[in-house]
C-alpha cells in the first residue's frame, strides 16, 4: 500500500507490477519492472512517487510511478534481493539478500525526478543466513532492523 493509501503494488513471477485503487480495486497501471527476474520484494518511498522492487536476478529496480520510465537497476548483491525498505527521508534504500548481507543505498540527488542516481554506500555482512526483512525506525536517523534466518 502506497503511503497515501491511494493505490498499492502487486509483485509477480514475470517481473510485472501493477497497480491497483484500493477503492474501486480497478487496474491503475501495469509495469515490467524487471525483464528478466521474478519480484520478491517492493517498496513505496515515503512519498509514494517511487516503487523498489528486489529480484530474484539480484538487484533492485527503482521505478518513478510519477514519470512512468522505467527507472535504474542497482546492483551489487550476490544472491535474490528479498527485502526492500526506503529511509523515512526517502534518501536512502535499504535491501536484504540471499548472500546474507544488507546494503545501503544512497540517492545521489535530491530529486527523485532524476533516474541512475543512487549508489551503494555500505554493506552489513555477518549474518549467518538469509536476511527476510529490513525496516527503517521512523525517529532515530539512520537506525534500521533486520529480520533473518539466524535464530
Amino acid at each position: 500500500m502506497s503511503p497515501t493509501g491511494q493505490q498499492f503494488a502487486v509483485g509477480y513471477m514475470s517481473g510485472s507490477v501493477r497497480l491497483f485503487d484500493p477503492r474501486s480495486r480497478k487496474l491503475l497501471l501495469t509495469k515490467e519492472l524487471s525483464r528478466t527476474s521474478a519480484l520478491m520484494a517492493l517498496a513505496f518511498s515515503p512519498n509514494g512517487t517511487e516503487l523498489a522492487g528486489g529480484t530474484y536476478g539480484n538487484t533492485i529496480n527503482v521505478w518513478n510511478i510519477q514519470s512512468k520510465k522505467s527507472g535504474v537497476k542497482l546492483s551489487g548483491h550476490d544472491a535474490a534481493v528479498v527485502c526492500v525498505a526506503y529511509s523515512p527521508c526517502s534518501g536512502w534504500i535499504t535491501s536484504g539478500s540471499e548472500d546474507y548481507t544488507v546494503r545501503l543505498w544512497l540517492r545521489q540527488s535530491s530529486d527523485e525526478a532524476i533516474e541512475g542516481s543512487w549508489s551503494c554506500m555500505s554493506m552489513v555482512n555477518g549474518f549467518l543466513n538469509t536476511v527476510h526483512n529490513v525496516a527503517w525506525t521512523p525517529i532515530v536517523p539512520m537506525e534500521f532492523v533486520t529480520g533473518c534466518e539466524d535464530g
